[in-house]
């Protein structure tokens, strides 16, 4: 029922009986003040608003139960109101007694009683959550975007960015060998602006790689809950690449330690882009919880505990802490330990149970946050298990009588970009012999023609007039065997449904640009002869 200071005449009972069940009905908090700016009238929904009883309410201001400067801002407002100046509709920010932030629509009018005393009516709508997720909604929008871009970005940088690197590498690699037949001061300086080039190439290489990972639709997903392929993930790798994507939100608050643990860390079952999210996010939010002032105390570690079967990560920091009660609930949409909008760890802890981890936090005031994810580990397949996948067919691993005859052996190269070719041909010819093929037809045609078959194949994803997997998926069907001694070479996976068709052929991949030794080891580990 209406909390009142004053009931209304005998004649009037009906009415205001009426008045104050349709009140009490509403969702919304309504709430009636007299020219003091003190409640005198309200509805059971703003008592629950705000938790407190009637007998807390009637009488009292905003002042007794909101900070200063927010009861301020609701005091000139209804001042405005009082004086009758019209309707006021606006958005306000008020923070519940719990400590969590609201925002308010609320819609304020005056009426004059008859002995002309002034009321103030107001009828507020929580719109927190809706103005959160359109928030969130617009900064969705501009990630894809950026994603996009990042994609295009990244493929088209990453083939010339390649034949750079490895040229590069291969370059230094011969001025070795000369070096060691004749010696040189000019072998020596000439090595030095190598090296200088391939320092300047890997620096942009590693920004490709952020913005491929960026460029991942998946890694905006909120629905984290839904089913990706998992496959073997470098966790060293995804850390040292989320670390760089969070630098500008950590540099300028703390200090960012990584434990030597890191260094030497097993693969994990995960999907790349998402296991970044989730680290970005983790990261992201021990910075935020320092606010701006004095980086040089500030500190965030990130440390990793090696199980038999599962990897820990654990990410520290010595920040004010969360109060218990916000602990409690702070895995929930829009509960957040400092600032932001909450949603990023609701989301991480579905991310990491989907590839069968858990995510958890502690947290000491004025000590820190800890949080730990912790992931499981891949088992490596042994050497049994590879030869028990192999299975007889035409294009079967050549036979030993082949292997005493063959000195090398022999690579089927598929790529639509001439210089790739190139390359690839220079940097694998001193350890096979190497076919170039620049579509899949042409591939095709030269699968058909081998004989002794290929020992491998290395592919691209992206070609014009058929794509690599769809090679590889005819390769599938009439060669079994020839199936799965492909590499696949990718200047970027920016899409879920490459990502799934790639992870489906279980076959590995390499991504642009990659080091020669790198190229020659993935092709070497699965040419079987």
């Amino acid at each position: 029922m209406v909390a009142a200071s004053t009931k209304p005449g005998k004649e009037l009972d009906l009415d205001y009986e009426l008045l104050t069940r349709v009140l009490d009905v509403l969702p919304d908090p309504v709430f009636v003040k007299d020219e003091q700016h003190r409640w005198v009238a309200f509805n059971d929904a703003f008592c629950a608003f705000l938790g407190k009883t009637r007998e807390e309410l009637l009488g009292r201001s905003d002042y007794d139960f909101f900070p200063k400067h927010e009861a301020d801002v609701f005091w000139e407002k209804d001042a405005i109101v009082l004086a009758g100046k019209g309707t006021n509709e606006n958005e306000e920010e008020l923070t519940h007694a719990s400590g969590v932030r609201h925002i308010l629509c609320t819609r304020k009018s005056s009426f004059t009683m008859t002995d002309g005393r002034q009321r103030l009516v107001g009828i507020i709508r929580d719109v927190t959550e809706r103005r959160r997720m359109e928030v969130q909604v617009l900064e969705t929008e501009r990630l894809v975007a950026v994603g996009t871009l990042a994609a295009g970005v990244a493929h088209e940088i990453n083939n010339p960015l390649t034949y750079v690197t490895c040229n590069i590498d291969h370059a230094v690699a011969l001025l070795d060998q000369l070096e060691a037949e004749r010696g040189s001061a000019a072998v020596a300086e000439l090595r030095a602006c190598l090296a200088d080039a391939a320092d300047g190439t890997r620096r942009v290489a590693g920004i490709v790689a952020d913005l491929r990972t960026l460029a991942r639709p998946h890694a905006m997903q909120k629905d984290a809950d839904v089913a990706m392929p998992l496959v073997a993930v470098d966790l060293q790798a995804a850390i040292q690449a989320s670390l760089r994507m969070v630098n500008l939100v950590t540099r300028h608050r703390a200090r960012v330690d990584v434990g030597p643990k890191i260094q030497e860390l097993p693969a994990v079952a995960a999907v790349e882009p998402r296991l970044c999210q989730v680290l970005v996010n983790v990261v992201a939010n021990a910075a935020h919880a320092f606010g701006n002032d004095n980086p040089t105390r500030n500190l965030i570690t990130v440390d990793a505990e090696v199980g038999t079967d599962t990897v820990e990560i654990i990410v520290r920091d010595n920040g004010p802490g969360i109060a218990p009660a916000r602990l409690a609930r702070i895995l929930d949409p829009f509960v957040t330990g400092g600032s932001g909008m909450g949603l990023g760890l609701s989301i991480s802890v579905g991310i990491v149970r989907s590839f069968g981890g858990s995510l958890r936090i502690a947290s000491d005031l004025g000590v820190g946050t800890s949080v730990r994810v912790k992931l499981r580990r891949v088992s490596p397949v042994s050497e049994a298990d590879e030869r028990a996948r192999e299975s007889a067919d035409p294009h079967a691993s050549p036979s030993r009588e082949h292997a005493a005859v063959s000195t090398k052996r022999c690579v089927l190269v598929v790529d639509d970009e001439p210089m790739i070719c190139k390359l690839a041909n220079r940097i694998l010819s001193r350890e096979f012999d190497v076919v170039i093929a620049s579509s899949a037809a042409e591939a095709l045609a030269a699968i058909e023609k081998k004989s002794p078959p290929f020992d491998a194949v290395l592919c691209d994803i992206r070609m014009p007039g058929g794509s690599g997997l769809d090679l590889w998926a005819n390769v599938r069907e009439r060669w079994p065997s020839l199936a799965k001694r492909f590499v696949f070479a990718t200047g970027g996976v920016d899409s879920t449904a490459l990502e799934e068709r790639l992870a489906a052929t279980g076959q590995p991949w390499v991504g642009k640009p990659f080091p020669p030794e790198k190229i020659i080891d993935a092709l070497t580990r699965i040419a079987k002869r």
